[in-house]
């Protein structure tokens, strides 16, 4: 068996596509469920018009969460989330957002600034508001009765 030593003297850090698999990995449990994305729509030059907001979504069979996973594409508009959960995830709210977001969509994270671009909490909000150019994780739960 090769085996060769992994050693740097070099600093390594995470780039920021390294977080939505991150998240996924972290937080996906259970059911995928089908998620219907009526979202505004934007041009690209090799794809045409594509829909801004992307989105999937899991149920956590062993507490009954719910998680989203939602990116707002568009480089120009920040995007209401309306949920209409149907049938059995009637009664659902969020509880929590995680969002990975810059301020210039270009940055990225570098030596020097290792943290430059990272996901933050912010408050759980209704409605939920997509900023353009964001990974967006929503934990939600079914609401006390």
């Amino acid at each position: 068996m090769a085996r060769w030593p992994i050693r740097s003297p070099r600093r390594s850090w995470r780039q920021p596509t390294f977080f939505p698999f991150a998240d996924v990995a972290a937080r996906a449990r259970g059911q995928a469920l089908r998620v219907e994305v009526r979202s505004p729509r934007h041009p690209t030059r090799r794809y045409g018009e594509v829909d801004s907001v992307v989105a999937a979504a899991t149920l956590d069979d062993a507490d009954g969460s719910l998680t989203l996973f939602v990116a707002n594409r568009s480089t120009g508009a920040a995007v209401p989330l309306g949920l209409e959960p149907a049938g059995a995830l009637t009664g659902y709210r969020v509880t929590g957002h995680r969002v990975l977001r810059g301020a210039d969509p270009d940055l990225r994270n570098t030596a020097d600034r290792p943290d430059a671009v990272q996901p933050v909490e912010v408050p759980a909000g209704d409605p939920v508001r997509l900023e353009p150019v964001t990974w967006n994780v929503l934990r939600c739960s079914r609401a006390a009765d």
